[in-house]
């Protein structure tokens, strides 16, 4: 953004809102949407508003160009029989237990890759939603965060372990007691506890998994949604089975 403006050879001072509608139209021209715009825009808006603030220039060209229209994204979601197709394509694959738990529980994705073993009862049958691991920035640095801190008080809830990811989990139980033998001092035991990690017990990164969702789908024809639009999936499942939407949102 800087270096557009350099480009143009504008100062500070020399600002117009001409500028700020080039840069507008620049961004498009690259492909990007609507809501990309206004993210720029507010940057810039923000600069120059500080500018006058501190007396740099007499006027913010930013507040005389019309932003956007916020383009409104309208969730996706798959049916019964489509969720079930892309189970048994992706079974095999490592991240299959984070496509199945979004699914089945409609979890968001911090909550997923935030699923513990000390959370999960195999005698009583439950999974216990308490914790959860994301990403993001300090500074210029991106970084992980694990805590038990979610979302709403409503986040926090125990559910009963459905038969298919009782199976799916002990059998990944058993594949993660493999290969910490196998690898032994190899093996990264940082998330032991951890449910969604790789070979190495690894934990995936969260955006490893919007990647890699998105790869799938692909690879598999399905129709691209979000990781996070499992969660609309779930809800359109429980609602074939008459379930009130009140009994869905608790």
């Amino acid at each position: 953004m800087v270096s557009f403006f350099r480009m143009l050879g504008v100062t500070l001072a020399q600002m117009e809102p001409s500028h700020i509608c080039a840069l507008h139209n620049l961004i498009f021209k690259d492909g990007c949407n609507a809501n990309t715009v206004i993210h720029y825009h507010a940057v810039v808006c923000k600069a120059l508003h500080y500018a006058v603030k501190n007396e740099m220039i007499p006027k913010n060209s930013a507040d005389m160009v019309d932003r956007p229209k916020v383009i409104k994204y309208n969730a996706g979601y798959y049916n019964e029989k489509r969720i079930a197709v892309l189970f048994e394509a992706t079974k095999q694959d490592s991240i299959a237990v984070v496509i199945q738990l979004a699914a089945y529980y409609g979890l968001r994705r911090s909550e997923v890759l935030g699923t513990r073993w000390s959370a999960i009862d195999f005698q009583r049958g439950t999974i216990s939603i308490n914790h959860k691991f994301s990403q993001g920035k300090s500074g210029e640095k991106k970084v992980l965060y694990a805590e038990d801190k979610l979302k709403t008080k409503s986040s926090f809830r125990t559910l009963p372990l459905i038969p298919e990811v009782r199976t799916l989990l002990q059998e990944i139980k058993e594949r993660q007691e493999y290969h910490r033998k196998l690898f032994k001092k190899s093996y990264d035991k940082t998330y032991a506890d951890y449910v969604c990690v790789d070979e190495m017990e690894k934990i995936f990164k969260p955006n490893f998994i919007t990647d890699h969702s998105g790869f799938l789908l692909k690879l598999y024809q399905f129709r691209v949604i979000r990781n996070h639009d499992l969660r609309h999936s779930c809800v359109s499942l429980l609602l074939t089975q008459v379930i009130p939407m009140k009994h869905i949102q608790e």
